[in-house]
């Protein structure tokens, strides 16, 4: 039988534990605090982290979420896993509910913004094209080189 996830919002977030050291692990994928930065505050207002555990006897994490909103209707996300747990179907499972939990507080529209910086952004645009997202600049090729702006893809939920 296949473990679950579930999100476990994170109360009184800050750069500390294991939302440090997962954020850490994906350098230039996020843009975060800094490792002098240990016990900064990462509340502020619309602003919603979840850690990701698989439904274990161990209760594994597996990632960690994020959800802001932009306005009444759009919503981002932002999904960083546990480098063990890349690649193995924890992450569309992680992005199913992070969905859901933004269509509960009254998204249409979920937005990914994936970092030019980020090593992995061709594969990363990908696997959310794949999982129907749409890319919303037409020429995501100059955005990447130019490593400037973001690459924004969006879904309606």
């Amino acid at each position: 039988m296949e473990n679950s996830i579930v999100l476990t919002l994170i109360e009184n977030p800050i750069w500390d534990g294991e939302l440090k050291r997962i954020l850490e692990s994906h350098p230039g994928a996020l843009e975060i605090p800094g490792p002098h930065d240990i016990g900064i505050s990462l509340e502020m207002p619309d602003v919603f982290w979840y850690e990701a555990n698989e439904v274990s006897r161990a209760n594994d994490i597996v990632g960690i979420g994020r959800i802001q909103k932009w306005d009444d209707s759009d919503y981002e996300i932002s999904i960083a896993l546990v480098a063990s747990k890349i690649g193995s179907g924890h992450g569309r499972k992680v992005l199913t509910l992070l969905e859901k939990k933004a269509k509960d507080k009254g998204a249409k529209s979920v937005i990914v913004a994936i970092k030019p910086s980020n090593p992995n952004a061709e594969k990363v645009v990908k696997w959310f094209e794949d999982r129907g997202y749409n890319i919303d600049v037409i020429n995501w090729e100059e955005v990447l080189k130019s490593k400037r702006r973001d690459i924004q893809l969006s879904k309606y939920v």
